[in-house]
């Protein structure tokens, strides 16, 4: 009842609804609106939060209904607006991901990269030190040390990246190190690369 779409937001605040633990109903009317800026800014402050997640997760939205969606007190609408808009900052995405250790999606976007992650480095949490590699401006030195991480995830993902200075990826294709990954780094000299594949020929 609470999310007809003949209702008032007013009459939709009388209903005394309870937003379900499964997953959110569909509301294709919401969609039908996409093309109506006024009418996605009202919905974006409705008092009811799957309404305004149903407006979030819509690819393009105004930028002043991504603004408010943003600030959103809910957590689901919030993570919504950066999994399924186009138009969602990457402050958005990353706050979304630190809070939530994850959707391991948000950090491959291109809007999540920025200066910032690499303090994340640090952490004890392995999902944020794997984030910390879409920093732009990771120090090598950062990325050298996270190519040892004792989390496997992390340290592959390290040992794959090409900024990795090159004595440092030569040093993971040692036995005993992270050969498979690091024979993955496109930053591999060719020379390298063909005489990888001339021992994996004649193993």
């Amino acid at each position: 009842m609470s999310l007809r779409p003949d209702l008032t937001e007013r009459q939709r605040a009388a209903v005394d609804f309870r937003v379900p633990d499964a997953a959110a109903p569909d509301l294709p009317w919401v969609a039908e609106r996409a093309g109506d800026p006024a009418e996605l800014l009202r919905l974006a402050g409705s008092a009811h939060p799957l309404v305004r997640r149903a407006v979030a997760s819509l690819e393009h939205l105004p930028a002043e209904v991504v603004a408010l969606l943003a600030e959103d007190p809910e957590l689901s609408v919030r993570l919504a607006l950066a999994e399924h808009c186009a138009d969602a900052p990457g402050e958005l995405l990353r706050s979304v991901y630190a809070e939530l250790l994850g959707p391991a999606s948000l950090p491959t976007l291109e809007r999540f990269a920025a200066p910032g992650p690499a303090a994340w480095a640090d952490r004890p949490e392995p999902a944020l030190r794997w984030a910390a590699l879409r920093d732009p401006e990771l120090p090598t030195g950062v990325l050298a040390r996270l190519a040892e991480d004792p989390d496997p995830v992390v340290a592959d993902a390290a040992a794959r990246d090409p900024r990795l200075p090159l004595e440092v990826l030569l040093g993971l294709l040692e036995p005993g190190a992270r050969p498979g990954a690091a024979a993955a780094n496109a930053a591999l000299p060719v020379p390298f690369m063909v005489r990888l594949l001339d021992l994996a020929a004649g193993a």
